[in-house]
């Protein structure tokens, strides 16, 4: 996001930027910098801020002169709400606890992930910053696996496969999950909200009316079933996982916490599946085997429970009222939607397209919950 130059918002950054420069550089956090590194002469450079919704970016260059290499990295600064305060006396003690969690919940992983290895690593924690809600963490290696969606990488199934292998380890290795029976009518009340919302939003009540009957018969269908909970990633999107030719590494845990694990698990088929609707000339098969192979890496090949074809219809009921709201991030896009919504066409572009997509979406998970139930 660009700013004006001498606007109070570049100044902050900038001004924000000099003082974590300064305890990069020398003092208690500096030493702890470079014996983490092992290097008691690295040496550090900031870039400029970027904003990234919840947190404030800045790129750190360290330049590990023993070994005569550079390690690029990121002071990531919290805020406690979107677009929220960033500087240390502004934001609240909440600002600090989301940091505190974000870094712990990035070093557990990291110890685990650099034991048992096989190509499945996080970003490396570097250092935690307390006073200014800040933690510093490696840059991922390689390239964000969305471009695999979008066919521009190489890695393609295999990554995919290594992001399921790798969710499983986070639930069941990193943390311990534990089973519960499913519980039908808890899921369909959580149904109902959604529904509601998209009612809100003008979707006709026919239409929702006959996909909530269809959704209820699956939940009630499944029978007695155990559920895992674990913590959870909590924001496991296609942007936060890095794909290399050895592996992949993923980032972002600041909104981990606790729920069921297929909750994680459809959040990123649902990623995959609206690459779809946003991208009408996408290889609709090529984003049918990534899903397929991230669900066979979770599962290790076994069936996929009906419980998670049905926490997928969830995750499209969310994702189809937040398209409603935005159709998408880019500013084009919104401006083009602000524009027909004023002149009332949006709403009709919207029941003739995003409508009936994301009923068909949901039918298909629909579909495939009843093929995984016992006959």
């Amino acid at each position: 996001m660009p700013f004006r130059v001498g606007s109070r918002t570049a100044q902050a950054y900038a001004a924000l930027g000099e003082r974590l420069l300064e305890i990069l550089r020398s003092g208690a956090h500096a030493d702890t910098l470079r014996q983490e590194l092992g290097d008691p002469g690295a040496r550090v450079e900031l870039g400029l801020a970027r904003p990234a919704g919840y947190s404030v970016l800045y790129p750190l260059r360290i330049e590990l002169r023993d070994i005569r290499a550079t390690l690029d990295a990121f002071v990531k600064v919290r805020r406690e709400a979107r677009n929220g305060p960033f500087l240390p006396e502004d934001a609240s003690s909440r600002a600090a606890q989301l940091a505190a969690g974000e870094y712990e919940a990035l070093l557990r992983a990291h110890r685990y992930f650099s034991a048992t290895r096989g190509g499945l690593g996080v970003v490396r924690p570097l250092l935690h910053l307390p006073e200014f809600h800040a933690i510093v963490v490696t840059r991922a290696k390689g390239d964000p696996l969305d471009q695999i969606c979008y066919g521009g990488g190489r890695h393609g199934a295999s990554a995919a496969a290594a992001s399921g292998a790798w969710l499983r380890h986070y639930h069941r290795g990193v943390h311990a999950a534990h089973r519960l029976l499913w519980d039908s009518q808890r899921f369909l009340e959580g149904i109902d909200v959604r529904m509601e919302r998209l009612l809100q939003r003008g979707v006709p009540r026919t239409r929702l009316e006959a996909l909530r009957e269809s959704i209820g018969d699956a939940a009630r269908a499944v029978g007695p079933a155990e559920i895992h909970r674990s913590l959870l990633h909590g924001d496991y999107k296609l942007r936060h996982i890095y794909t290399y030719e050895g592996g992949i590494e993923v980032l972002d845990f600041g909104n981990s916490l606790e729920g069921d694990c297929s909750l994680d698990i459809a959040a990123f088929v649902v990623e995959v599946e609206v690459f779809a609707l946003s991208n009408p000339r996408v290889n609709h098969e090529r984003l049918q085997m990534l899903t397929e192979a991230f669900l066979e890496g979770y599962f290790e090949g076994m069936p996929v429970p009906p419980t998670t074809c049905l926490y997928v219809v969830d995750a499209l009921l969310k994702k189809w009222e937040r398209r409603i709201i935005r159709w998408s991030p880019a500013r084009a896009a919104l401006a083009i939607q602000g524009l027909l919504h004023a002149t009332r066409i949006g709403p009709i572009l919207e029941r003739a397209y995003l409508d009936p997509w994301f009923r068909a979406r949901i039918r298909h998970w629909l579909a495939a919950a009843r093929r995984g139930m016992p006959a």
